[in-house]
């Protein structure tokens, strides 16, 4: 599994294994869990991420990814 950790005021993505690649698709996944955990609203995940809300709706809704709802609650 990659995730998305912060450093220094960066975002790092690292594995969860040694050793394990950093695939493009594990770190989509990654940015966007964090996007969404930092921000209250979907307007706000998919402005951080530089999408449109609709965009990151269905990439959420393809990989399983709770979004926040109305009042910031996920």
């Amino acid at each position: 599994m990659i995730v998305c950790k912060r450093n220094d005021g960066r975002l790092v993505l690292i594995t969860t294994r040694p050793g394990e690649p950093i695939t493009l698709e594990g770190a989509k996944k990654a940015l966007v869990r964090v996007a969404v955990r930092e921000a209250t609203t979907t307007t706000a995940a998919a402005n951080l991420l530089g999408i449109s809300q609709q965009a990151l709706r269905r990439y959420a809704a393809k990989h399983g990814i709770s979004l926040p709802r109305a009042g910031g609650v996920p």
